[in-house]
């Protein structure tokens, strides 16, 4: 073989065995000397570590189970090195520069309490508790960009019910002063019962400035010949004759209407990305309509957060983030049936949170999957049930998933 020849045979090699390296997506400081890392992992598979350093010569393993780690002992501004590795290969490092006395631009208050995330360019303050409302003050005069998205609403509760819609989703900007308190309060989802399956709750941003801070909770999906709600986005419509729900302007898209009592399959909560789906027959199954998609538009904030969403809720990603891309509030899937086949049916969720919907089952609680709740913290709706459920609630409540609040400062 000739030098060229084996020149480009080992240009071939290396690029074949090049490792791709993780991103750092976001950081906190828990303390004055210490960094909590947010990561993406590698794209190459096979990856057998992950290290870092901060000086780029000594490197500290920290396995591959999870998506972040902390470095203790930061007693000034360093550089971190951070590298994949599959067995004796390393990828090139990710750098980020790491600072525990960081002043942040504004200050976390009340009982419901928030997180802090830091990258390059933004202050990330994110809040997920349903159960107390939070403060942030603004040190300086600064402007801010705010996401706001309500509670999904819930699955039909009983017997051919259409998926919960998605709770609204809304962004805007606006100039603080300093001294500037906002309140954030994060709704939940609603009450679930047999007669009535409510929306789920706003999610609200008050303070000096704010004229459209409420992102509306998502219709409840109908049942029986029970109307759905309107919400952010509308719940689907049952088989029985039930309505879709239909959105609040500038929050989502409405849901779909189910068959009829001879198509019993049930429409799909509306998401903040499109209307819910119909249902459709495969024969011999009527198959509930699908969730509305979640919103992608504010991926950049969603992939930011991601990480240290997983560890307020195990696996939160799954369900928000795919092929690199991250979406937020989808509507749950409508409820199957057929009378010809039992125990099948199953209508998916759709990514961005929304539940999946049930199949029909027999008589008994074991016969069947259940539809799925919404993901919390992402505004998804709840699946509705299958045909023949009735009084199965008791056993599960297909809820919508809770809202979230994220406010973006630039870091100038």
């Amino acid at each position: 073989m000739n030098a060229f020849n084996t020149f480009t045979c080992l240009l071939k090699l290396n690029e074949t065995l090049k490792i791709n390296e993780p991103t750092i997506v976001s950081v906190s400081y828990p303390t004055s000397t210490s960094a909590t890392i947010y990561f993406t992992a590698s794209t190459t598979s096979g990856i057998t570590d992950y290290q870092y350093s901060i000086d780029n010569i000594t490197y500290t393993s920290i396995g591959i189970l999870t998506n972040y780690f902390t470095i203790s002992g930061i007693t000034n501004s360093v550089t971190l090195y951070f590298i994949a590795l599959r067995n004796t290969l390393e990828s090139s490092p990710t750098t980020f520069s790491l600072n525990p006395t960081y002043t942040s631009k504004a200050t976390i208050g009340g009982t419901g309490s928030g997180k802090l995330l830091i990258t390059s360019n933004y202050e990330y303050y994110v809040f997920t508790n349903t159960s107390a409302s939070s403060t942030l003050t603004f040190a300086n005069t600064t402007d801010i960009e705010y996401l706001v998205v309500g509670a999904g609403g819930n699955g039909g509760p009983i017997d051919y019910g259409g998926g919960g819609g998605a709770g609204g989703v809304l962004k805007s900007t606006v100039s603080v002063s300093s001294g500037t308190t906002f309140t954030i309060t994060v709704g939940n989802y609603g009450t679930y019962s047999t007669t009535r399956s409510t929306r789920g709750g706003n999610s609200t941003i008050s303070g000096n400035g704010i004229t459209n801070g409420t992102a509306y909770g998502g219709g409840s999906g109908a049942f029986l010949n029970v109307t759905s709600n309107t919400g952010g986005s509308g719940g689907g419509g049952s088989s029985y004759g039930g309505p879709a729900g239909v959105a609040t302007t500038g929050n989502g898209y409405n849901g779909t209407s189910g068959g009829n009592a001879f198509a019993e399959g049930c429409g799909g909560g509306g998401g903040a990305g499109s209307n819910g789906s119909n249902c459709i027959f495969i024969s011999p199954v009527y198959y509930g309509g699908a969730g509305g998609n979640g919103t992608s538009v504010y991926s950049d904030w969603i992939i930011t957060i991601a990480g240290y969403m997983n560890t307020v809720f195990t696996n939160w990603s799954n369900y928000t983030v795919s092929n690199g891309i991250g979406y937020i509030a989808s509507g749950g899937a409508g409820g199957t049936g057929s009378s010809t086949a039992a125990i099948t049916g199953f209508t998916a969720r759709t990514i961005g949170g929304g539940g999946s919907g049930g199949p029909r089952a027999y008589a008994n609680i074991n016969d069947t999957p259940l539809p799925t709740t919404g993901i919390p913290n992402t505004g998804g709706g709840g699946g509705g049930f299958g045909g023949n459920f009735p009084g199965y609630y008791q056993y599960f409540q297909n809820v919508g998933g809770s809202g979230i609040i994220i406010i973006r400062i630039p870091i100038i």
